[in-house]
């Protein structure tokens, strides 16, 4: 009867932890759907007529001014590549994903970020249109991040940190693995000696 309970007790210190992952969205996604909630807040404040797109400097410029170009289509917007009624200047101030590490080592808490900024300037007045970044902060598996990145623009993957090491991972998780295969061996020659 010692024995089992001896089991059990290695049963459960082995079980791992892991943190309360959740369903991921493609970082891809969910920086889409930041530009079209901030693209639409733009494109409502621009005045009526053709309009001429600027954009700031930023690794995925071309890709962030497709979806912005695409958004003014869908809303019957004209387009000119100069001498527009209004011209859009868009700033990428952060459009990026990283991550930080969290206590359970399988884990890790990714952050995607979507901050557009907006100068609007028409008939020689310029007007900042004023938007508020939207941030998507969710724990998840480190092998669900992974999957869930894009290496077709750097805006939608970082470099994972290692994970922390601790105690447990150092110390007491070795000795367990030591001790049940001790207590392994005394009981098989328990046993057959019997």
């Amino acid at each position: 009867m010692t024995s089992i309970w001896l089991w059990v007790a290695i049963g459960l210190l082995l079980i791992p932890c892991t943190a309360d992952a959740q369903p991921i969205s493609s970082t891809t996604m969910v920086i889409q759907q930041g530009l079209d909630a901030q693209y639409r807040q733009i494109i409502d404040r621009i005045p009526e007529g053709s309009v001429e797109v600027q954009t700031s400097p930023h690794p995925d410029a071309v890709w962030l001014e497709q979806m912005f170009l695409q958004a003014l289509v869908r809303s019957g917007r004209s387009i000119v590549t100069t001498g527009g009624s209004s011209v859009v200047r868009l700033v990428f101030a952060d459009v990026s994903t990283r991550y930080e590490t969290v206590e359970v080592s399988d884990s890790i808490r990714r952050i995607v970020t979507v901050d557009v900024g907006a100068t609007v300037l028409q008939n020689d007045r310029a007007s900042v249109i004023p938007l508020t970044p939207s941030t998507e902060t969710i724990v998840v598996l480190r092998q669900d991040a992974l999957a869930a990145q894009s290496t077709q623009h750097t805006s939608t993957h970082a470099e994972l940190p290692l994970p922390e090491r601790t105690v447990w991972d150092d110390v007491l998780e070795p000795a367990i693995f030591v001790v049940a295969a001790v207590a392994t061996v005394v009981l098989l020659f328990t046993v057959r000696s019997q």
